[in-house]
């Protein structure tokens, strides 16, 4: 059985019974081994198969609980997925589309603070940008 034909799917959603499932099969198995140590102690069981019996019911409980689980992680990814996607798509529609130029002068104030060239340089900081060059230029003519 393929996960991804799985996720999302049912009404619930198919995880919702087997993690309740999987919870009653730790408990009933629990209750079992409990049940038997009762009835050792009551009635005539031999007690050096008591931890034998118990030890099979365990390893039953604990060999069905991980194929669940190992089958529900599987579950898990494909859905974390699906919805990590749908999640994009929503905060794309959210997303204010001037928000790039805001964080391009961010990471552009921060290549300054770390003395990196600048990759671009924004319109209103061109007169700024020309001035520094033409005083420059002026500089260097004077040498």
């Amino acid at each position: 059985m393929e996960p991804a034909q799985h996720a999302g799917a049912g009404d619930p959603p198919l995880r919702f019974p087997i993690y309740e499932h999987l919870y009653l099969l730790n408990v009933y198995t629990q209750k079992m081994v409990e049940l038997l140590e009762d009835l050792s102690r009551k009635f005539v069981i031999n007690s050096e198969s008591l931890p034998y019996y118990q030890s099979m019911l365990q390893y039953v409980r604990a060999a069905a609980s991980h194929g669940l689980i190992d089958f529900m992680a599987r579950v898990e990814e494909t859905e974390a997925w699906l919805h990590q996607s749908q999640q994009r798509v929503e905060e794309e529609k959210l997303r204010d589309p001037d928000d790039v130029y805001i964080s391009v002068r961010l990471r552009e104030a921060v290549r300054r603070r770390q003395k990196l060239p600048p990759r671009i340089q924004f319109l209103g900081e061109l007169g700024v940008a020309k001035a520094s060059t033409v005083k420059k230029r002026k500089a260097g003519k004077a040498d």
